[in-house]
């Protein structure tokens, strides 16, 4: 496995209650960078492919009765999930990785966390569950996780007091989570293009290769200012422009992620000057 991680594909999560949106999203994202000749791959947390632990344990989750099983308790119904997420990690995910291409993930151990918290799972064990799930990430951390935020589920019939403490949890713990990696939180609660548009001006900007110094620090502030609606790219985005390279080799090529850059630059400029 090729352990230079500089050359590792990046890992892009999507995170939030059922009914936020993710799934739809995160397919769409994973075409936008197909699209524009980046190798990555779509993948679900427990999972959905089949022939896969993941796919098993979600068809348990959902109809174990299916299997001849009464019932189950939160407890081991979370433990199956991080099994499945052993799995996933071991035989796919970071084998893609390392070979440069860029995995999309809809969901992440922080379902585990919230579902298990808001479903009455013992805060310690459900500590070490995770623990053994971060174990096996080791130290690849995402790219940027995306929380995505709305109001009301889309098309679930669920308790809207249960769902609002799922939504608080997950707000809890994309504060804890944003001092180790990128996070930014997105609110889903409009037309789908303007919230893919959010989601593509975040991905681009985290595809941008890492400078030595303040790397983490811009990144953070970037998805912050996208979560507080700073105008990054829409009354604006006329005025920004790749930089003019004067060269006897080739013109420089504008990018979508050099684009984002520069626009993030010189919006930076207008805020802090």
């Amino acid at each position: 496995m090729n352990k230079n991680k500089s050359m590792w594909g990046k890992l892009f999560v999507f995170e939030g209650p059922d009914g936020v949106g993710k799934t739809t999203i995160s397919q769409k994202i994973a075409e936008y960078l197909s699209a524009n000749g980046e190798a990555c791959k779509l993948m679900t947390f427990p999972g959905r492919e089949d022939g896969t632990l993941g796919k098993l344990i979600y068809e348990f989750h959902h109809e174990p009765s299916k299997y001849g099983v009464k019932s189950v308790t939160p407890t081991s119904q979370q433990i199956l999930h991080i099994a499945a997420h052993l799995d996933a990690i071991e035989r796919q995910v970071l084998p893609l990785l390392a070979k440069g291409h860029h995995v999309v993930l809809d969901r992440f151990w922080w379902s585990t966390w919230v579902y298990g918290l808001t479903s009455s799972v013992n805060r310690q064990v459900l500590e070490k569950m995770i623990d053994l799930e971060k174990s096996y990430w080791g130290d690849v951390k995402p790219a940027v996780a995306i929380l995505l935020r709305r109001d009301t589920p889309i098309n679930r019939e669920v308790s809207l007091q249960d769902w609002r403490k799922l939504s608080y949890e997950y707000d809890a713990l994309a504060a804890k989570e944003k001092t180790s990696y990128s996070v930014s939180i997105l609110t889903n609660d409009t037309d789908l293009e303007i919230t893919l548009q959010k989601v593509r001006e975040v991905i681009n900007y985290a595809l941008i290769p890492p400078e030595p110094l303040n790397d983490q620090h811009d990144q953070q502030d970037f998805f912050e200012q996208e979560q507080l609606g700073l105008d990054l790219g829409q009354e604006k985005k006329t005025s920004f422009s790749s930089p003019i390279v004067i060269s006897h080799i080739l013109p420089a090529k504008p990018t979508l992620v050099f684009d984002t850059y520069w626009r993030f630059a010189v919006e930076r400029q207008n805020i802090f000057f």
